[in-house]
């Protein structure tokens, strides 16, 4: 059934909170059920129920696991035979956002993250409108208004598709409110920026680690805004303007964490767009930028292919800027850091 409202609900048994829906969604399955420890015949003995939903080939699905009381995890198997898996799409609740490629079921398996963990849940899935899809070169203006709520915040949903290894560039533009953009990938991975435009918009230089489709989120950093705004896909067609192969090692410079570091600088202009990526074989890289003063610009983990970072800003004054290389976790080997413009 179209055009339904459901107001916020709460199960008696484990308090667990179902998300509010609003006109023109669907909900094309929901149940309430419980993670068991003596469940079993999953790999690791971890707990698990699985559950069989009818979907339509270009339906745009949401699927949400919710638990106030386990981390949950999703495997999924799409009609066509895609597998997906997700921890935490939304907070520790696992889920995914997708267009399904087939008419014919969706299986859903819910189990914890950690084997030692029980208790309940709720699965919900939802059909929602139809998304836009954007290809290179498209510059989308349109308005979020009240009536563009979605579960927790005003957004509106587009989709991409690329093959593994394309990059390309997002920017949301807006002068009535706080930007903010994220991209989910095929397996639910959220990628996301607020402020590396000019100002106050976004910009995110997203990479296809697979082929496949792409969800772009367009909505304001506390998800409450409503105004006018300009959505741009473009191709990542940068140059390299230096590029530096580095090793971290064991007897290198720590900071205050103990993590080794090195640090580079360049000389930036107001207005310059400067892209920076560090990879790394041996680690899990992890990117920071800051200010000539040392205070902080930005940082990032793992917006690049596999554990490696990649940060995309418009430089917002004239200085000399540092790049700070460094590990996720305590480790050391080789890497390389390239510098876009």
């Amino acid at each position: 059934m179209r055009c339904i409202r459901f107001v916020s609900l709460v199960l008696l048994a484990g308090f667990l909170s179902v998300p509010v829906l609003f006109a023109d969604e669907e909900v094309l399955f929901r149940t309430a059920g419980t993670v068991l420890l003596d469940d079993g015949g999953a790999p690791d003995d971890a707990p698990r129920n699985t559950y069989r939903v009818l979907v339509r080939e270009g339906a745009f699905v949401e699927v949400i696991a919710a638990s106030s009381s386990i981390d949950t995890w999703i495997d999924a198997v799409l009609p066509d035979g895609t597998t997906v898996s997700n921890d935490d799409y939304d907070g520790l609740n696992a889920g995914f956002l997708r267009m399904m490629p087939a008419t014919g079921h969706l299986v859903l398996t819910v189990s914890s993250f950690y084997r030692n963990q029980e208790g309940p849940y709720t699965l919900t899935v939802t059909e929602l409108p139809q998304p836009q899809r954007l290809s290179v070169g498209d510059r989308v203006a349109s308005t979020l208004r009240k009536q563009d709520f979605h579960r927790d915040r005003i957004a509106h949903h587009y989709y991409v598709t690329g093959e593994a290894g394309d990059r390309v560039i997002l920017d949301l533009i807006s002068e009535d409110f706080d930007a903010f953009i994220e991209v989910i990938g095929e397996q639910g991975r959220t990628r996301y920026d607020d402020d590396s435009g000019r100002g106050f918009n976004s910009r995110l230089v997203y990479l296809f680690e697979e082929s496949g489709s792409a969800i772009v989120v367009a909505t304001s950093a506390l998800g409450e805004s409503t105004g006018s705004y300009e959505l741009r896909l473009s191709p990542f067609d940068r140059t390299v303007t230096a590029r530096y192969n580095g090793r971290l090692r064991a007897d290198g410079r720590r900071a205050y964490d103990g993590r080794l570091f090195e640090v580079y600088e360049f000389a930036g202009r107001m207005g310059q767009s400067v892209t920076i990526s560090l990879e790394s074989e041996d680690f899990d890289p992890v990117l920071y930028l800051s200010y000539a003063d040392g205070r902080h610009f930005a940082m990032d983990d793992d917006s690049g292919d596999n554990l490696n970072s990649l940060i995309d800003v418009v430089l917002p004054s004239t200085e000399t800027y540092r790049i700070f290389v460094t590990p996720f976790y305590d480790g050391e080997g080789a890497y390389r850091l390239t510098i876009y413009e």
